[in-house]
Order: structure tokens, then C-alpha cells, then sequence
């Protein structure tokens, strides 16, 4: 038993006698994992107490050391089987075993982990389409990145012009706005750099948006077409969102009657349109943008300021006359319709169909309820005085019989009239005796013509809830009505009305003066020198409205944009 008072130092770890030239190494917690195994056998292990295992430094209390054992002899050793040498320290000096995460703190760490990316994620989202916006408007740059349906509709394309209402428009109509070129980024141009690209090189498409009459599309649509060939561009039609079916319905294919400066190039993608501005490559017009090109400075640029009145508007008109001709083509089907609608008109009137002189038996009336809310819709009343008063003034050799019971079929006046409501035709036709000459798609001997015939007043807003067949037909009646209420599309040995009245506002009756042509709608034998304003006792375009009304060439439609 060591002395109490002995130092630590002299006491050693072996089971020999202590000598005084030995000097051994202070027990360290190593030392003691080594003679837990070493020096206790496997009794002594099990009675040791559970917390001295645990000890980090049980060296310092000398009294809780096991006694020594003392070898009887250098024959025999104190050390019990199982003995460590050196050689093995390695195995007993290794890592100490680490404790491994829960599973619930794995998952806390993945969900704060998580939150962190989504965080940082979304601010990267929102820096990106700010960084995106500034450098587009900076380097003029149109984007579209946040829509994903193209082409856009009318409604949109104008709201895509107000964003670019910032921009400055040059001097002239056709000039690069003062703040640089506006545009987007085109599929095409790895394409150029690689050789000829089949993509045109320049479009203007005009697009159906389903949010119009068609007599507004039509009188839209034939300006923007000669603007495309005055800017020598190709023209296209898109038919994407329009209500009343395909183009290809009604027209022939505008790229085959007008192939443009490049024949057979093929249209750009949806999501190059630009509608605002002008000078874009591949500029899209529809009924919500054109206010902002058909507009004062349009009027500007293409009226002739040299004479006044309606001669101004001369080189306006001669645009809607080449489009209507050359581009706005009905297609067989609907000019068998037509041709059928004035043969009859021509066999009742014992008129011979087969001669080339064209004549004037008829006054086309175009009744309508459908007008601008800033226009007075004419009554009953002013459509039948006008009728009465334009052939008094054109036919005064074939007089209108006094009485109401007087004259034989075909009397006079002779009438086709074009009715978008059946109870407006019928009240119309009773306001005239019975012996009159009148011809409606529902008054004709021609079934398929009166299969055409509206059951229904059209409505413009429900007009989309209509079946799609039956769509189609109320369009091709319009047709059919717009052409023997105008004159136009007509062929040699066809008859052509003598006189139309009209609703004025209406985009029909502004194409009745196409149809008619400018020296019969007008009065006008030259239209330049002798009657700048035209000669009105001569005029056979009577619109209905404020005295004096002069002929636009459109009527641009009121739409909501908010979208």
C-alpha cells in the first residue's frame, strides 16, 4: 500500500517491484484504457463500477487504484491472458465513434435548406425580369417574355403599343422614331448569317381579331394592304382568332393574287408581330391598333393638300380601290353567289345578261341598326324619303307611281336591299307597294341564296355562341349583300347599282362608295379642278346622317383595351 503522502510520480504501472533507477511515465488516459485491459482480468472488470468507466482522469484519486500484483518469480508473469503489446496501441488510439444525426434533423436542415434556395430563387426571378425590362427599353428592345400564347390578340397588341407610347415618332410616317429603332429579336438571324434565311424580309399581316364587323375588317384591311405594297413589303393574312371561320372560306390566298416583293417567302413566327411601332420589320395591324397608324398623322402623310373636300381623300380612295381589287378577292365559290344574286336581278328586269353595256336599274339600300355609339342610327322613315328622293333625282324619265295601288311589277323604285335584322327588311318592304321591284337574299326565287338570309338580328356580341356552320353562311350573305348593295367585285355584263343610300358611319357604306367608283359616288368628272368638293345633284353615294357628310374611307371601331 503506497504511502499517502508518497508523490503520484513514484508510483508505477507495472506488476514488478519498484526499483530506484526506474522512472515511469504518468498515467494519462490512454495509459489508463491500457491497463483496464492489461492489468484487470475478466472478474475484475465485471465488478468495476460503471462510472469508472466513464472517468476521464481517474489517475488523480490514488485511492480508487487497483493493488498491484506482484510477480512470484521471472518465471512466472503477473500479466492474465489476453494481454495488449505495443504493437496493437493503433487499434486502441483510433477516432472515437461520432453520433449520427436524427433523421427529424436531417429534415429540419433540408426544409430551412430548402426555404433558402426558394427565397433566393424568387428574388433572382424578379431581378431578372427587372434587369430584362431595363435593357430592353435601353437598347430598344421589345419583349414578350411574359405572354406564352401567339399571336397576341387585337386587345393585347394594343396594349404592347401603349407600353411603347414612350417612343417618339419621327418627322415623317415611315421614319425611325426619334428614340431609335423599336423591335423584337427574330428567329431568323442565325439563319442570315449562315445564308439566305426563307423568312421574308419584311411583312406587314393584316389580323382578323374576331372583335369586328366585317365590313370594318374590310375597310381596314385595304389600306394596311397598300401600305404593304407602298412599303414594298410581303402581305399576309392572319386568321387565328377570327369568329367567322378561315379567310379561305370567302377569299382567294392574298399571297398568290399579290406574291410580293419576295414570291413563295414564308411568314415570320406569331412571336415576331410588332404592332407599334410602324417601322418594325414585321409589323401586325388589327381593328384595336389601327387607331394608332390610321390616324392624323396617316391622313398627313397620304392626303393630297393641294385641293380640299373629298378630293383630299383621292389618294386614300385609289389605296382601298387597287386592295379590293387586286388583293380582296372573293374566292369561286362566293362569285358564283354573287354572279347568281344579279343574274336574277337582270331576268326579272327583262335586261339582256349577256351584254357588256352595264346598267343602273337599282338603288342598293343598306339597312343597319349596328353603328358607332357616337352615330344616330336613321330611321325607317329617312331610309324610305332618301330611296323616294335619289331616284327622283337620278330617273326622273321613269317616274314612282302616285298612288299606292297603281303600276305593275317591276315598279319603280327598284330596290335591292341588305337588312342585318329580318323585322327591319320586313317593315321596310311595307313601306312600298306591292308592285315595286324589290330583292333581298330572302325575297329571292334562288335557294341557296336564301339559305344565306339572317333568321336573326345580328349581334356582334353573341355572334361567337353561334354555331360555327351557321356563321359561316350569315358571312358569305353579307358578302353577297355588300356586293349588290356596292357594286363591288363586279364583271363585264354584270349590273351595278345606280345609287346606294346608307347608313353614314358604318364601314359598309364607305365601302359603297369603292364599289361605285369615284366618279359616280361623287358627282366628280375630274375631281381635282372643276368640282373639288363634288357636285351633289349628281352624286350617287347618299349617306344618312349630318348634311354634307364626306367619304373617310373607314370608320375606326371603339373597343374596350383594358385587359
Amino acid at each position: 500500500m503506497p504511502h499517502p503522502n508518497r508523490p503520484l510520480a513514484d508510483i508505477f504501472v507495472s506488476g514488478r517491484l519498484n526499483t530506484p533507477s526506474q522512472v515511469l511515465t504518468p498515467r494519462t488516459p490512454h495509459s489508463r484504457n491500457g491497463r483496464a485491459e492489461e492489468g484487470f482480468t475478466d472478474v475484475e472488470l465485471d465488478e468495476l463500477p460503471e462510472y469508472e468507466e466513464e472517468e476521464e482522469y481517474p489517475f488523480l484519486r490514488s485511492e480508487q487504484l487497483p493493488p498491484t500484483s506482484v510477480s512470484p518469480g521471472p518465471a512466472s508473469t503477473a500479466f492474465p491472458p489476453g494481454y495488449r503489446s505495443r504493437g496493437d496501441d493503433h487499434e486502441i488510439s483510433g477516432p472515437k465513434p461520432r453520433m449520427c444525426p436524427s433523421a427529424l434533423m436531417i429534415a429540419e436542415r433540408l426544409i430551412y435548406l430548402s426555404a433558402a434556395f426558394f427565397i433566393f430563387g424568387i428574388f433572382a426571378l424578379f431581378w431578372m425580369a427587372f434587369r430584362r425590362d431595363m435593357e430592353d427599353e435601353a437598347l430598344g428592345r421589345i419583349s414578350y417574355h411574359h405572354y406564352y400564347v401567339f399571336p397576341l390578340t387585337g386587345a393585347q397588341y394594343a396594349y404592347e403599343c401603349e407600353r411603347a407610347s414612350w417612343y417618339q415618332e419621327g418627322p415623317g410616317y415611315w421614319d425611325t422614331p426619334f428614340t431609335g429603332p423599336l423591335d423584337v429579336v427574330h428567329q431568323d438571324r442565325r439563319l442570315k448569317l449562315h445564308g439566305h434565311s426563307p423568312i421574308c424580309s419584311s411583312t406587314v399581316t393584316y389580323q382578323l381579331d374576331g372583335q369586328a364587323d366585317l365590313a370594318t375588317d374590310l375597310a381596314l384591311m385595304a389600306q394596311v394592304a397598300a401600305l404593304a405594297r407602298e412599303r414594298n413589303s410581303t402581305f399576309f393574312v392572319d386568321d387565328t382568332y377570327w369568329d367567322r371561320g378561315r379567310w379561305a372560306d370567302y377569299f382567294e390566298d392574298v399571297s398568290k393574287l399579290y406574291p410580293g416583293p419576295e414570291p413563295g417567302c414564308q411568314r415570320p413566327t406569331p412571336e415576331e408581330y410588332v404592332a407599334c411601332p410602324r417601322t418594325a420589320r414585321h409589323w401586325v395591324v388589327n381593328s384595336h391598333t389601327a387607331k394608332y397608324h390610321l390616324n392624323a398623322s396617316f391622313n398627313e402623310k397620304y392626303e393630297d393638300s393641294s385641293t380640299q373636300g373629298v378630293s383630299r381623300r383621292r389618294p386614300i380612295y385609289d389605296h382601298a380601290v387597287w386592295s379590293l381589287s387586286h388583293i380582296i378577292r372573293p374566292d369561286s365559290h362566293m362569285i358564283s353567289l354573287i354572279r347568281a344574286a344579279r343574274s336574277e336581278i337582270a331576268s326579272i328586269l327583262s335586261l339582256p345578261y349577256d351584254s357588256h353595256t352595264q346598267y343602273e336599274p337599282y338603288i342598293g339600300v343598306q339597312l343597319t341598326h349596328q353603328l358607332s355609339p357616337n352615330v344616330s342610327t336613321p330611321s325607317l322613315k329617312d331610309y324610305v324619303q332618301a330611296v323616294h328622293d335619289a331616284w327622283t333625282r337620278l330617273y326622273p324619265n321613269t317616274p314612282i307611281p302616285a298612288s299606292s295601288g297603281a303600276g305593275h311589277f317591276p315598279a319603280p323604285p327598284i330596290m335591292y336591299i341588305a337588312a342585318d335584322a329580318p323585322e327591319a327588311l320586313r317593315g321596310y318592304v311595307a313601306a312600298f307597294t306591292p308592285a315595286t321591284a324589290k330583292f333581298a337574299l330572302d325575297l329571292s326565287t334562288n335557294a341557296d341564296l336564301r339559305a344565306l338570309a339572317p333568321e336573326h338580328t345580328y349581334d356582334p356580341v353573341h355572334f361567337r355562341e353561334v354555331p360555327v356552320g351557321e356563321r359561316i353562311s350569315l358571312t358569305r350573305g353579307m358578302l353577297v349583300d355588300l356586293a349588290l348593295v356596292s357594286g363591288l367585285w363586279t364583271e363585264d355584263a354584270h349590273v351595278v347599282p345606280g345609287a346606294t343610300v346608307c347608313a353614314a358611319g358604318s364601314n359598309a357604306c364607305e365601302l359603297a362608295a369603292i364599289g361605285l367608283g369615284w366618279e359616280r359616288a361623287f358627282g366628280d368628272g375630274d375631281g381635282r379642278q372643276q368640282h373639288p368638293v363634288g357636285d351633289h345633284a349628281k352624286r350617287r353615294w347618299v349617306p344618312l346622317g349630318a348634311p354634307h357628310i364626306d367619304w373617310n374611307g373607314f370608320v375606326l371601331p371603339v373597343h374596350n383595351d383594358i385587359i
